[in-house]
């Protein structure tokens, strides 16, 4: 068992889109998923649904208690992409 990443997209905790796609989810601290595949559904989501925010959470996150927290802001893909990156320079001195 491990944590998925939830991708979607909404206007309010009715109106939504979600992405099941199945990866894992992935941060520096919990690095299971590939974030270049959900780095890639998020701006999937974002482009066609322009008027919707995209939310990247893990499944364990009720996104309506703390929606806001988990929007996929440019500054949050931001930091996802640093963490990557660290992740990577991590996996290629091993």
């Amino acid at each position: 068992m491990g944590i998925d990443a939830r991708v979607f997209a909404a206007v309010n905790e009715y109106d939504h889109i979600e992405w099941s796609s199945g990866v894992r989810w992935f941060s520096i601290t919990y690095p299971r998923g590939h974030w270049p595949t959900i780095r890639n559904q998020i701006t999937t989501l974002q482009e066609r649904f322009p008027e919707y925010h995209v939310y990247y959470m893990s499944e364990n996150e009720p996104w309506n208690e703390r929606g806001e927290d988990f929007i996929a802001t440019p500054e949050r893909i931001a930091d996802f992409d640093r963490q990557w990156a660290e992740y990577e320079a991590l996996r290629g001195e091993q």
